[in-house]
């Protein structure tokens, strides 16, 4: 399953994992070798991080997980943006009962290659008459399991797209606000305007095209800028792409004291994760060696089609399973059929159906620092 990049290779970090695991990793990583106290001054966050609550642990008694002779080489990790009422503006951040995931991650790590793939799952994916919206982002908080929330939506990636979960990582946005402020805000490049609305949907100009400087607040605006686009929850994934390329850019350039002293308490009371302790701690060496090839995003085929007066994100199975058997599958397992999936298929795309070809993240980082360029000249 090789994958051809012209990119030039650069050192990355997805933001994601840049922000939750593989600061707490690196961090681990870091002191380890240096000072014990601090080693048990951070596995008492990480213990904090640990303690999921109601988002409860995959189990692998109710979960399908990666096969036990792929276990070491491989892991597969569903990542979720928790998030509340955003017109609420006193949301009340860490309630799984009333949170919807709206971002979705599922990360295949391939140890052995040190090689990542993620797949954007579009949070409007339709799912049927299962979820009171019709869509993927309320299984989380609506499904049976009430002990195991992440359980409820780490089945049923395990039935509609046919893979593996083995843990999971969480964050909300208070999080990613709070981690841009440490750092004095964050520098993100716009491939286009970003627009606001009022109740009345009359718009307003927020950010022009270009290279701009964010506050967390800002930033949590860029992050979730939608109503503008035709075709608004792909299209957001796509603008999310840079926000992970600056969060690498703002990251790679802090100091470790920092990431200790102020990134690690910010993750570990806002983040969750049924990782072990030593599972971080192995994972951070590979995780500091990947360049920009290694790692390849792509979303989920489909496109916005209309249910029952909603405006739900309706898959082609037909085309996902191409992709997920190339990058989400180990060589060797069996492949994927579109009729193994169990999500909802067959639609016709009145604005067409979205394929994304996938992008490494040093694209972004390249284009980046070409527009960049282009700016000072």
């Amino acid at each position: 399953m090789s994958r051809a990049n012209p990119a030039r290779k650069r050192r990355v970090w997805p933001w994601i994992l840049a922000a939750v695991l593989a600061v707490a990793a690196a961090v681990i990583g870091y002191y380890a070798v240096r000072v014990w106290s601090v080693v048990e001054e951070t596995r008492e966050m990480v213990t904090q991080i640990q303690d999921t609550g109601d988002f409860g642990e995959i189990k692998e008694e109710e979960v399908v997980m990666t096969y036990p002779e792929f276990k070491g080489d491989y892991i597969n990790l569903l990542v979720v943006g928790i998030d509340h009422d955003e017109s609420d503006p006193d949301r009340t951040y860490g309630s799984a009962e009333n949170a919807k995931t709206d971002l979705i991650l599922y990360i295949h790590y391939n140890i052995k290659d040190n090689k990542i793939a993620v797949l954007q799952i579009p949070r409007d994916c339709y799912v049927g008459d299962i979820m009171s919206n019709y869509r993927i982002n309320s299984i989380f908080a609506e499904g049976e399991n009430k002990q195991s929330h992440i359980t409820n939506l780490a089945k049923y990636v395990n039935d509609a797209f046919g893979l593996p979960v083995d843990a999971f990582v969480s964050l909300d946005m208070a999080a990613f606000k709070e981690i841009v402020d440490v750092f004095g805000g964050i520098d993100i490049y716009l491939p286009e305007d970003i627009y606001i609305f009022d109740d009345n949907g009359n718009e307003t100009l927020f950010a022009s095209a270009g290279h701009g400087r964010f506050n967390g607040a800002d930033a949590e605006i860029v992050v979730r800028a939608r109503k503008q686009f035709a075709q608004g929850d792909v299209q957001r994934l796509v603008l999310q792409r840079y926000v992970y390329a600056a969060m690498f850019e703002m990251i790679t350039n802090a100091t470790m004291e920092n990431m200790y002293r102020h990134i690690l308490p910010i993750v570990s009371w806002r983040v969750k994760s049924d990782m072990d302790f030593n599972t971080m701690l192995s994972l951070c060496g590979r995780l500091l060696e990947l360049e920009g090839e290694d790692v390849y995003f792509v979303r989920v085929p489909g496109g916005p089609v209309t249910v029952n007066g909603n405006s739900v994100y309706g898959v082609n199975a037909a085309n996902l399973v191409p992709i997920l058997n190339e990058h989400f599958i180990i060589a060797g397992s069996p492949e994927l059929t579109a009729e193994q999936l169990t999500i909802p298929t067959g639609w016709d795309y009145p604005l067409g159906e979205i394929i994304d070809k996938g992008s490494y993240l040093s694209s972004q980082l390249d284009e980046m620092a070409a527009a960049e360029e282009s700016e000072g000249n």
